[in-house]
């Protein structure tokens, strides 16, 4: 149940980050978001967080990833 409930979280927090709905977050998408909430980042954070669990390394992430 557990699993159930931490995959609808990752889910929603995806779809809520990917919001034309591309199936991909790139470094843009994530600073949008982060603007959206009123917290401001770098472009260079932000394409670190990507860099960090990107594991097929084409600068995007997947639900998958």
């Amino acid at each position: 149940m557990l699993a159930q409930n931490s995959s609808l979280v990752v889910l929603n927090a995806f779809c809520r980050i990917d919001q034309a709905q591309k199936q991909q977050i790139n470094t843009l998408d994530l600073i949008a978001f982060f603007h959206d909430n009123g917290v401001v980042v770098s472009e260079p954070d932000c394409y670190m967080l990507v860099k960090m669990f990107d594991s097929n390394g084409d600068g995007l992430l997947s639900l998958v990833e």
